[in-house]
């Protein structure tokens, strides 16, 4: 019973599970670094941001490598190739990364000269922050948006290219209009970044410290005052540049529109107040990222120790089992010890010739017994069965040799005789109830070879 019951806890005993290993002091080479890149006056950066915002929003891209969380730009490094057999690979690295926060807010007050003829001018005033900004804008009879610096204001007077800048959306549908006030900030930290060694993205971003060494991003120029992406200074620019200028502003406030249409287009997004709010945070956010991890690192390469981690199957024992199992193994073992100091006495007055279980022991105890006379060479089972059927078995205590009812030994007084008398020695001559000599695994009655 013991052995069905236990069966099914240690069935279930053994389990896996994935285990963590860690390989550390593997080598890796970054190849970005904390530094304004000259070559941001081109603007390629800006446009090139600008794009894959705009198409992010139309296609629900991802982020891109080195991107995290929409709003982290990590400096980048080389993924080494997957080295184990474990799975889910992944390389841990301590480096720099640049938070951006688009700081958007809605404007205090908003107000335009609505149901204007097609072809006419609006003219759009908002107010935040103390500023007033007041522009003017065609109306085509389809939906409009735009973003524009803040300027003209006490209270921002930083130089165009790190002013605030406002984002406005029409709804024609619905002859209504929204602005949405943004003051980029960012901030420098030393960070650890996983990234798997399968994709190469970077899955986790670890905070450290903002003890950063000087450079150029937290010093002079920038002084920890971020681009606004938006707004650039380039008047003595070539064509090229003021082309690019024009299209990362387009392209910025597209993808900010473009960003309703999971919800159904700006019309349904306007019929509450200030329903662009995160949409304008979540895109502005992310193209100031991808502003960060072009603008803000330089090339150079240098070589870092990081950590190998990598998850592989092991066999564990399952702790539920495990317990069941202990907890019925020693209620089994303190029932068998109550039991053997119980029937120690009763144990103790069985007398075996030889080590039981053993053909010897079987002989000594079997060989003399009467009832084995019922038995003959070549019976089959059913007529063993038979010749054995109605009797009940137990060990004389005048011979020890094992009696079935309705022999005579088995059958007498259960008073114990003395101890040479129930071993049967040779010194015991003497008789016992009916007067018979002694019988016992010992005595002269007993010996196989029939010598007295």
């Amino acid at each position: 019973m013991a052995n069905l019951a236990l069966s099914p806890l240690a069935a279930g005993l053994l389990t896996t599970h994935n285990a963590m290993i860690v390989t550390p002091l593997v080598e890796v080479q970054t190849t970005k670094t904390l530094g304004l890149d000259p070559d941001y006056v081109t603007l390629e950066y800006f446009n090139a941001a600008a794009g894959y915002s705009m198409a992010a929003a139309i296609n629900n891209l991802t982020d891109p490598p080195f991107l995290f969380k929409g709003s982290w730009a990590i400096a980048e490094f080389e993924v080494p190739s997957p080295i184990g057999s474990g799975v889910n690979e992944t390389i841990v690295v301590p480096t720099t990364a640049i938070e951006s926060t688009a700081g958007c807010e809605p404007a205090d007050t908003v107000s335009f000269n609505s149901a204007v003829a097609i072809g006419s001018n609006m003219t759009i005033t908002g107010t935040w922050d103390g500023c007033t900004v007041t522009f003017g804008a065609n109306h085509t009879g389809n939906d409009g948006y735009g973003v524009l610096p803040v300027s003209n204001c006490a209270t921002h007077p930083e130089p165009a290219p790190f002013l605030p800048v406002l984002f406005w959306m029409y709804s024609a549908e619905l002859d209504k209009v929204e602005m949405t006030f943004c003051q980029p900030k960012i901030d420098l930290w030393n960070v650890v970044a996983e990234a798997s060694l399968i994709t190469g993205e970077i899955t986790n971003v670890t905070l450290i410290d903002q003890n950063l060494p000087a450079n150029n991003i937290s010093g002079a120029p920038l002084n920890g005052v971020p681009f606004n992406g938006v707004e650039f200074d380039v008047g003595g620019a070539n064509l090229y540049v003021k082309a690019r200028a024009l299209s990362v502003q387009t392209g910025v406030a597209g993808a900010v529109y473009r960003g309703a249409d999971p919800y159904g287009g700006a019309a349904a997004v306007m019929q509450t107040d200030n329903g662009y709010l995160n949409i304008t945070e979540n895109v502005y956010t992310r193209f100031l990222a991808l502003v960060a991890k072009s603008t803000y690192f330089n090339d150079v390469g240098t070589t870092i120790e990081s950590t190998m981690k990598s998850y592989d199957v092991r066999l564990a024992v399952y702790p539920y089992a495990a317990h069941a199992f202990a907890a019925a193994l020693t209620f089994i073992a303190v029932v068998a010890t109550i039991n053997h100091f119980v029937h120690c006495r009763e144990r103790s007055e069985t007398k075996l010739a030889c080590a039981p279980t053993t053909i010897a022991g079987i002989v000594s105890t079997a060989s003399y017994s009467k009832f084995a006379s019922a038995l003959q060479g070549g019976m089959n089972r059913d007529e063993i069965e038979g010749a054995l059927a109605g009797r009940t078995f137990g060990i004389s205590r005048r011979t020890w040799q094992i009696e079935a009812t309705g022999d005579d030994e088995y059958l007498l007084p259960e008073r114990r005789p003395p101890l040479e008398l129930r071993l049967g020695s040779r010194s015991s001559i003497a008789s016992y109830d009916s007067g018979k000599t002694a019988t016992g695994p010992y005595s002269p009655e007993m010996r196989l070879d029939n010598k007295r």
